[in-house]
């Protein structure tokens, strides 16, 4: 017997088995959308075009693969790691130009250590920063915006993990002499704290509080405070 359906519901239904899913429901879809769109259209059924060869001047050899990509709609680009025989590599291309960018290109087993068995599925862009992960290394995060030679960067670079100052700062107390005008900070004891940052805006997770000080008959009029950035 020949089963005929037009589909014209447009619901997936996989509860059922084939040959009783009703008409106008289909059992499996493939290479289709839903439409997002917010005019009347939304929740429809939409064919998903077939994938383009884009750009040029690509040096993979034939047994590189992409291990996870990521699609910037707001940018029109598209980010995707490769993992191949001797390099590993991130990629952008940017459909309104045409143009692919090499972002990362790491000699193989050095810092990325792209795996072509751990598939990269949970990959995000944050901001100007895209976090991927791979089940494999790190949490990883990459500034898009920054350009790196090859090897030209080390695990701290990319790295979300950021490793915590060792040691806190060291004060000295001192009389600046100029004036005996008392202000709010006579009679107080004081803390200082060492802020871990990065270049990306990251913040350390822990932070280096010195032993407490206070001096009764000091006024201090000037303080000056100094921070410390990681690279």
């Amino acid at each position: 017997m020949k089963l005929t359906n037009t589909f014209t519901k447009g619901i997936m239904n996989k509860d059922l088995d084939e040959r009783l899913v009703p008409n106008g429901q289909y059992r499996d879809g493939q290479n289709i959308g839903v439409s997002t769109s917010e005019e009347s259209s939304v929740g429809s059924i939409e064919n998903i075009l077939g994938n383009t060869e884009v750009g040029s001047g690509y040096t993979f050899t034939v047994d590189a693969v992409t291990i996870g990509a990521y699609a910037d709609d707001a940018r029109e680009t598209i980010y995707w790691l490769v993992a191949d025989t001797d390099y590993d590599y991130v990629m952008k291309y940017n459909s309104n130009t045409g143009i692919s960018t090499v972002l990362l290109k790491d000699t193989k087993n050095r810092v990325l250590k792209f795996n072509s068995e751990f598939i990269v599925t949970g990959i995000s862009l944050i901001g100007d920063l895209l976090f991927w992960t791979d089940n494999l290394n790190a949490p990883r995060k990459l500034n898009i915006k920054k350009y790196y030679p090859l090897d030209g960067f080390i695990e701290d670079d990319i790295s979300v993990i950021v490793k915590p100052p060792l040691n806190g700062p060291v004060i000295e107390l001192s009389d600046t002499g100029t004036t005996n005008e008392e202000n709010f900070i006579k009679d107080k004891f004081f803390r200082f704290a060492l802020d871990g940052s990065t270049k990306t805006m990251n913040t350390a997770l822990f932070h280096l509080f010195l032993q407490q000080h206070f001096h009764q008959p000091l006024i201090i009029t000037t303080i000056l405070m100094v921070s410390l950035f990681l690279c």
